[in-house]
């Protein structure tokens, strides 16, 4: 008979994880439904720096 005490993960570890699953597929379906939504955010290109003050 095999001893039962096994190292459970935490209900906060279980619960991160179930929402970081849910935070991808979110995502997902979120670019599938809205492409030119992300096609428009800005990207953080550099840009140059007027010196005049």
């Amino acid at each position: 008979m095999e001893n039962s005490n096994r190292n459970k993960p935490g209900k906060f570890m279980v619960a991160a994880i179930v929402t970081l699953i849910v935070v991808i597929i979110s995502y997902l379906i979120v670019i599938q439904l809205f492409p030119n939504w992300f096609m428009t955010m800005p990207t953080g290109d550099a840009k140059p720096i007027d010196a005049r003050p």
